[in-house]
């Protein structure tokens, strides 16, 4: 019989523990939330302007780009689909990485040429109200977008 309680007790201890464990690395400063983490929302950014250029907007596919809340950013140059990876360094800052692209070749390849490689310039800043988003490099805009809205 005292062996049964001794082989009781011996699990009761780490079960004790290990809830301890959990709750106490549960237990810290609140998580902010995904707003405050993704000001960009995870939605889809219709690009308006290349370096202050608007695009022309007799493109069928108008290109756009989306920031997911993992930390990649996926779109579409206008003929192809492209995707990388970014990081927020904080309420001003972003670190942004072009990994590639497919590779259709396609009728007009000028502005997907020029969408291509200003999202592989050296992208650091950024400002959004929620309705406009701008990629700069340093203090020169690189691109704007726009979130879509049903009059345009």
């Amino acid at each position: 019989m005292k062996t049964l309680k001794f082989y009781k007790a011996s699990f009761l201890y780490p079960a004790f523990f290990l809830i301890a464990i959990v709750v106490l690395c549960s237990a810290g400063k609140p998580s902010k939330s995904k707003q405050q983490l993704n000001p960009f929302n995870g939605q889809e950014w219709f690009l308006t302007d290349i370096e202050g250029i608007p695009i022309d907007s007799l493109y069928s596919k108008v290109p756009f780009i989306v920031f997911d809340t993992n930390g990649r950013i996926y779109g579409n140059l206008s003929c192809n689909s492209f995707f990388g990876s970014y990081l927020m360094i904080n309420k001003k800052k972003v670190d942004l990485s072009y990994a590639g692209s497919t590779k259709m070749l396609c009728s007009d390849m000028a502005l997907e040429k020029k969408f291509s490689s200003a999202l592989k310039s050296d992208i650091s800043h950024y400002w959004t109200d929620g309705k406009t988003l701008v990629l700069l490099e340093r203090k020169r805009e690189i691109l704007r977008f726009s979130v879509k809205t049903d009059d345009k």
